[in-house]
């Protein structure tokens, strides 16, 4: 990084937005944060949505952020209850993934 600070040190927001950017690097479309429905709520938000531009295809993200590889499993847990209440159309041919950042710390 440079002498810079790496966003990986920071929140899940700061690391779905690099993995935001690499989709778009990658010539897909991406959507931070936005309304979708949720088995149980009426409404809730996903981190990240994904789209290839050929409309081929689409991935929903759920995305949790630890500091330490020790509750990494925990934070996945996380992330797939997450994922499985997301309510994709019937119709639509997307993954729903679960994703964990790792902060990396070196003591």
């Amino acid at each position: 990084m440079e002498g810079e600070d790496a966003p990986f040190y920071y929140t899940e927001r700061a690391n779905v937005g690099v993995l935001s950017g690499a989709a778009w690097k990658a010539g897909w479309l991406a959507l931070e944060e936005f309304g979708v429905k949720k088995r149980g709520k009426k409404r809730g938000s996903c981190d990240l949505y994904i789209h290839s531009i050929d409309g081929k295809q689409g991935e929903y993200i759920e995305a949790k952020h630890t500091w330490s590889i020790k509750s990494a499993s925990d934070a996945l847990s996380q992330a797939k209850g997450d994922a499985r209440k997301l309510l994709v159309r019937k119709n639509e041919e997307a993954l729903v993934i679960a994703v964990v950042f790792v902060a990396p710390s070196i003591n």
